[in-house]
């Protein structure tokens, strides 16, 4: 457990290094959040995809915990469009409320503690929740945005193909079903390449982040981490009680429903054109609070 809030406090310190030298200006501005967001989108990310699943092969029976993990993404939506106000309150919500940090935080998180079985039901749930917080999620806050009365289910899945590490989740779980595997000549390169991800991402948000919160700002604030928690303890507890799996798996689950939001969710709100430094800020007190909730019941279960 002291390993693990070790872990989680070097995560946090790298958000506060990267926002102290922003705010001073040493040698990173805030316009750099942009080049930054870009090396994430198409490179580390995606690398850090091919290294996690590359060699991993599971039953097809399994491929219904990435069903659970697209899903899960729909309820916050949901939940989202009941709680906002406004079309464009309702949109933030479907980014900042939503998603999971998975391959950033809970992996390793949950890899300390738990056998390969976890890391694989990791490992699939972040791949049905890929289809959304890697573009499904913004195609659904755009269009609840721009007043479509539908839902524009073509241009959903435009934006989520046009993500490279959705397409890369196909083609990996693809090869994973046929128990093939990519050369080692491009897991090589691409290990090299994945293991800045968690970094970068960390700094992407220290660098937009800006602690000084506006009296207008509170509520939505506040809006959005209750709005998160609760609804990720009835999952959770649904997770728990109600899947025919092992032990060790709906532990797995129930855990990684307690996740920070996706460590991009500020970069789709940028993108959004709406306050992506309230989404700093609000990922990184998902990170702080998804330690203590996510610790806690490793404690109570022993784990």
């Amino acid at each position: 457990m002291v390993e693990t809030i070790i872990k989680a406090a070097v995560l946090v310190s790298i958000i506060i290094l990267a926002n102290v030298l922003t705010t001073r200006g040493y040698f990173i501005r805030e316009r750099d959040f942009d080049t930054i967001s870009k090396l994430i989108f198409y490179l580390t990310l995606p690398s850090a995809i091919i290294s996690n699943l590359n060699g991993l092969s599971f039953p097809p029976t399994l491929i219904i915990i990435s069903i659970i993990g697209f899903l899960c993404n729909w309820v916050y939506i949901i939940f989202s469009h009941v709680l906002g106000k406004t079309p464009t309150e309702k949109g933030f919500l479907m980014l900042n409320m939503n998603g999971y940090n998975i391959g950033n935080f809970s992996l390793p998180f949950i890899s300390f503690f738990f056998s390969e079985v976890a890391i694989l039901a990791v490992s699939l749930f972040d791949a049905g929740s890929a289809f959304m917080v890697l573009g499904g999620n913004y195609g659904m806050a755009k269009s609840v945005r721009d007043g479509e009365s539908k839902i524009n289910i073509g241009y959903i899945l435009r934006t989520m193909m046009s993500s490279p590490s959705v397409i890369v989740y196909i083609v990996m779980i693809t090869l994973s079903l046929f128990s093939l595997q990519l050369p080692s000549f491009i897991t090589d390169v691409t290990q090299i390449i994945g293991n800045g991800n968690t970094f970068l991402s960390m700094f992407m948000i220290g660098v937009a982040l800006d602690l000084r919160i506006h009296k207008e700002h509170v509520r939505l604030l506040i809006k959005t981490l209750s709005g998160r928690y609760i609804v990720a303890a009835g999952i959770s507890t649904l997770l728990y009680f109600l899947l025919p799996f092992s032990l060790e798996i709906r532990q797995t689950l129930a855990i990684l429903a307690f996740a920070p939001v996706s460590g991009v969710a500020t970069m789709y709100t940028r993108m959004y054109g709406e306050n992506f430094e309230l989404s700093a800020i609000i990922n990184s007190l998902s990170i702080i609070i998804s330690i203590i909730i996510m610790s806690t019941l490793l404690v109570v279960w022993q784990v």
